[in-house]
């Protein structure tokens, strides 16, 4: 009798760890998660409950311009949901390439699409490069940071910006009034699922580290294996558990 008893509170007691585990929402964190290519139906709503439902205060949509024309309707739900909307440019092309001035007219249309979306002028403060605005030159620079193991751990600054983005990509942003964020983890998701163990080697404690993920089920008829709303619950209930 008392060993079925015994085994009664052992399932009891592994029930409430479960149960309290992934009831744990985020206090105190600084690390930013962050969302490219957005807007998209298939992840946009599901992303913003699974954010919701941990407390995430700090999170960027870095969304695509033709996306805000085509789903306006999940823009103003981002805005509703009180995470900052980020430039990620109209057509997800390489501003590397681009010159000054077609980079600023870019940025003023997707300001008007913005707006336009939210029947408001929004202020944009957050600005991502598509494929971080490097150079030839500066990709091999930044795929060095990652082997190694320093980009987990760098500080995401203007002087990190200079080594890394194009000239004329910088100086367009910063007159364009936008900050400019690059990340310090990339779990590639549109190509692959994220990777709890890559997760917990990348993670540096006290940090203010900016998170990459993807909301890009396809894009310009390209289909990617994104599992972002299946894999973001695990990796929410693993950084819930650092702070």
């Amino acid at each position: 009798m008392w060993n079925g008893i015994f085994k009664v509170l052992v399932i009891f007691m592994v029930f409430i760890s479960f149960v309290q585990s992934n009831d744990k929402t985020f206090k105190n964190c600084n690390s930013t998660l962050t969302f490219d290519d957005g807007p998209h139906p298939e992840t946009t709503p599901i992303l913003l409950e699974q954010l919701k439902e941990k407390n995430v205060k700090n999170a960027i949509f870095f969304l695509i311009g033709d996306r805000i024309a085509q789903y306006p309707e999940l823009v103003k739900k981002i805005q509703s949901y009180q995470y900052d909307i980020g430039y990620h440019s109209m057509h997800h092309t390489n501003q590397a390439k681009m010159t000054a001035n077609e980079i600023h007219q870019d940025i003023q249309e997707f300001k008007n699409n913005l707006n336009q979306a939210l029947e408001s002028n929004y202020d944009l403060k957050y600005a991502r490069p598509p494929f971080g605005g490097m150079t030839q030159k500066s990709v091999k620079l930044f795929k060095e940071l990652e082997t190694t193991g320093k980009l987990k751990q760098q500080t995401l600054n203007d002087e990190f910006n200079t080594q890394l983005i194009a000239r004329q990509v910088r100086e367009t942003y910063q007159a364009n009034g936008l900050q400019t964020l690059l990340w310090n983890v990339d779990f590639k998701d549109w190509e692959q699922r994220i990777d709890m163990n890559h997760a917990r080697e990348q993670f540096v404690p006290n940090l203010k580290q900016i998170w990459l993920f993807h909301e890009m089920p396809s894009y310009k008829g390209t289909i990617f294996n994104n599992q972002i709303t299946e894999d973001l619950p695990q990796f929410l209930n693993f950084l819930c558990e650092q702070y």
